[in-house]
């Protein structure tokens, strides 16, 4: 079966390695990496492709493939406020209100 190792990736960078792995005849690997993508990206799949793969230099297998899926950024609401008059408006209506329901009161 397969080793876990120690993987390293540059950020900034495209380079990811793994040091320390084993990895059987016919086995597989697989890595979990975030990734910032610009806000600007349009929406869609990109195909994620490694270089040839290399083993202590050698060549050591094809380059591997996956779909990266970019989805479109969550749409954002504004959230209506008053201006600071409009508050001191506000303010004064509710303050004549209790004024007025304190008047018939009593």
């Amino acid at each position: 079966g397969a080793q876990r190792g120690l993987q390293e990736a540059d950020n900034g960078t495209s380079l990811l390695t793994l040091t320390g792995g084993n990895l059987g005849p016919a086995g597989s690997c697989t890595f979990a990496i975030d990734v910032a993508i610009p806000s600007s990206t349009t929406p869609g799949i990109y195909v994620n492709a490694t270089s040839d793969l290399f083993e202590l230099g050698s060549p050591a297998g094809e380059p591997a493939t996956a779909d990266l899926e970019v989805q479109a950024a969550a749409a954002t609401a504004a959230i209506p406020v008053t201006s600071p008059i409009g508050t001191l408006v506000l303010i004064a209506l509710i303050a004549l209100a209790a004024i007025w329901r304190l008047r018939w009161s009593v």
